[in-house]
């Protein structure tokens, strides 16, 4: 099934992280799990790029933001509770970009320079 027009078509198949995993535990938790295999087909790679860099900047910002809150913390009020706080709040934070979460795809293109190097030693330094 493909994540982005979401029809049955062969494709990229989703890599399996941590986020993906939970969402099909609980699904297979609550009995609603539909066992479909995630793809992103090729006429939607395009879509799913944008959707991805989306993401991906939206981390980027929630993590400055996240840093930002931290280093404000810890110059106002050095205290315990104070401490508990700030975590929930970067915890909270940070849980705002998994509502537009895209998840990465195994691409050709990415496993070439692993297939390429295969062979060869690794040298220590």
């Amino acid at each position: 099934m493909c994540i982005v027009c979401r029809q049955e078509k062969e494709g990229s198949p989703v890599l399996d992280d941590p986020y993906i995993k939970t969402v099909r535990a609980i699904k297979t938790r609550l009995g609603i799990a539909a066992g479909n295999r995630l793809v992103v087909c090729k006429e939607d790679i395009p879509k799913w790029r944008e959707k991805r860099k989306r993401f991906e900047k939206y981390v980027m910002w929630f993590a400055f933001l996240s840093f930002v809150f931290f280093v404000s913390f810890i110059l106002v009020s050095p205290s315990i509770a104070g401490f508990a706080y700030m975590l929930v709040g970067i915890i909270l934070v940070m849980a705002i970009p998994l509502l537009t979460y895209s998840p990465g795809i195994r691409d050709e293109k990415a496993e070439e320079p692993a297939q390429k190097n295969a062979g060869k030693p690794v040298r220590k330094r």
